[in-house]
C-alpha cells in the first residue's frame, strides 16, 4: 500500500529517485496534521506550527523581512520592507514543513523545508554559486542535491560542523519554537552555512555564509538571526518584539523563607523577578520575554515538592492563578515596587511560592510571587496557591490540583476553617 502510494506520488510529480525520501516526509506530514486535529492535549497558542504561515524578519535592522519567488523565474530571495510592498504579501509568507517529525510544533533541532506562499511551488534553497546565495525553486522538479533545501532550526548558531550536530545539540533541543523567537537556520548542504540577510549596500541580499567567519569579527552577527512571527508584520517594523531568550519550562514550588516563635510579627518579602540573588533589571525583562514565561506557566507549569521532590504537571486551568501572580511580579519589578509586608498572628514556618524559569540563555531566573502561607514547624504546603481545601491548613488536602505531600496528608480532612 505504501509503495503504491509512493509510486503514484512520484509519477504525478516526476520526483527524481533521490527525492523519494521527500515523498515519505509528505506521508509523515499528513500524519502530523491529523494528529494535531485529534490530539487530546492542549496546544500552546504561542507555538510555531507546522503547516502554518510565518513571517521571518531579519534581526539586524528594522523593516527587513525575508521574501522569495521574486523576479524573472520567481527564484530570487530578498530582505525588503513588507509595508512598501503590501500587494506582494504572499512573497513574504513562508510555510514550514518537517523532514521527519510527528510533532504539532516546530522544534529546535528539527530539519525543515521552507515553502514560499506565492502561487507557484517555490522552496528556499541555499549554498548557491560562489557567493553561496539563496534561491526559491520547485523542489519536486529539480535534480539538485536535496540537502540544499534542508534547514536546521536553532536557538543559537551553535555547532557549525554537521557531523557533530547530534553530539553538541542545541540547548533548547526538542522544545517548541515560540512566536516572536529569534531563530537561526543552518543549511545542511555544507557545514558552517547559516542563512543571513540584509546584505550588500541595499540591505537586500540573502546568503548562506559562515557565522564564525569574518562576520563574527565585524559586528554582523545579528544578520543571521530571524524573528519568526505568526502575525502580519506591524507597520513600524520594529524588532523590539523579538525574543532571543525564550522560556523552555517553568517549575513552581513552595520555598521556606523564615521560621519564628513570635506570637505576632510583620513579615517583609520581595515580589519580583530575580536573576540569581539580584532583582532583574527593568531593561532585561521585556514584555516579549514576559509573554514566553507566562505562556510556559499557563501551558506547562510543573509543581514540585521541596528542593528534591518529584514534579507534577498542572492543568492550564489551575495554572491560571499562578500566571496572574507571575505577571504581577513582572509589573512590580518594572515599577520597582517589589517590597511587600504581611502581619501574622502566630509564629511558625513562612513559605513563599516561587516559579523557577528554565530559559534558553538567562541563568538562575526565579519569579517570587505574592503567595505567602504559614505552616506549623516541620510541615510544608501541599497544594498550589489558592487550591487548599482548608485555607487555614496549607499542610492538608487540595481541592483540585496535585498534592505533593504524603498520601495520608493528601487524603485527610485537615483542619477545617
Amino acid at each position: 500500500m505504501m509503495r503504491q502510494a509512493l509510486r503514484i506520488r512520484q509519477e504525478n510529480y516526476h520526483v527524481p529517485s533521490q527525492h523519494i525520501f521527500l515523498v515519505v516526509s509528505n506521508c509523515f506530514r499528513a500524519l502530523v496534521l491529523s494528529s494535531i486535529l485529534f490530539a487530546s492535549y492542549a496546544v500552546d497558542p504561542n507555538d510555531v506550527m507546522y503547516g502554518g504561515i510565518v513571517w521571518l524578519q531579519n534581526n539586524y535592522m528594522d523593516s527587513k523581512w525575508l521574501n522569495g519567488a521574486r523576479e524573472g523565474a520567481n527564484e530570487r530571495v530578498r530582505t525588503r520592507d513588507f509595508n512598501k510592498e503590501l500587494t506582494k504579501k504572499q512573497h513574504y509568507q513562508w510555510i514550514m514543513y518537517p523532514k521527519l517529525s510527528f510533532s504539532h510544533c516546530v522544534k529546535y533541532g528539527d530539519t525543515i523545508f521552507l515553502k514560499n506562499n506565492y502561487v507557484k511551488p517555490r522552496w528556499l534553497s541555499g549554498y548557491r554559486g560562489g557567493e553561496r546565495g539563496t534561491l526559491t525553486r520547485d523542489l519536486f522538479s529539480t535534480s539538485e542535491n536535496p540537502k540544499k533545501y534542508e534547514w536546521i532550526v536553532k536557538s543559537a548558531p551553535g555547532e557549525g560542523d554537521l557531523e557533530l550536530q547530534n553530539i553538541k545539540q542545541d540547548i533548547a533541543h526538542g522544545k517548541c519554537v515560540k512566536n516572536h523567537s529569534v531563530i537561526f537556520l543552518q543549511n545542511k548542504y555544507r557545514s558552517y552555512a547559516w542563512l543571513t540577510g540584509t546584505r550588500n549596500s541595499k540591505n537586500e541580499n540573502v546568503r548562506t555564509w559562515n557565522y564564525y567567519g569574518n562576520d563574527h569579527d565585524n559586528g554582523m552577527q545579528k544578520t543571521y538571526g530571524w524573528i519568526v512571527t505568526k502575525n502580519t508584520p506591524e507597520q513600524k517594523g520594529s524588532r523590539t518584539h523579538g525574543v532571543k531568550c525564550g522560556t523552555l519550562d517553568t517549575v513552581g514550588s513552595w520555598q521556606q523563607d523564615l521560621f519564628t516563635n513570635a506570637d505576632q510579627f510583620e513579615y517583609t518579602f520581595q515580589v519580583a523577578v530575580m536573576e540569581g540573588s539580584e532583582t532583574a533589571s527593568s531593561e532585561t525583562i521585556t514584555e516579549s520575554w514576559e509573554k514566553t514565561v507566562t505562556s510556559s506557566v499557563s501551558a506547562g507549569l510543573s509543581f514540585k515538592a521541596g528542593s528534591a521532590g518529584a514534579s507534577k504537571k498542572v492543568s492550564s486551568t489551575l495554572a491560571g492563578s499562578v500566571e496572574k501572580q507571575v505577571s504581577s511580579a513582572f509589573m512590580k519589578t518594572r515599577t520597582e515596587t517589589t517590597t511587600m509586608r504581611y502581619t501574622f498572628e502566630k509564629g511558625g514556618s513562612i513559605w513563599q511560592f516561587v516559579v523557577d524559569v528554565n530559559d534558553i540563555c538567562k541563568q538562575n531566573v526565579a519569579v517570587r510571587t505574592g503567595s505567602i502561607v504559614r505552616t506549623e514547624f516541620g510541615q510544608e504546603p501541599c497544594c498550589l496557591p489558592g487550591d487548599f481545601k482548608h485555607p487555614n491548613n496549607p499542610h492538608g488536602p487540595c481541592r483540585e490540583g496535585p498534592c505533593t505531600c504524603s498520601a495520608d496528608v493528601c487524603k485527610g480532612e485537615g483542619t477545617k476553617s
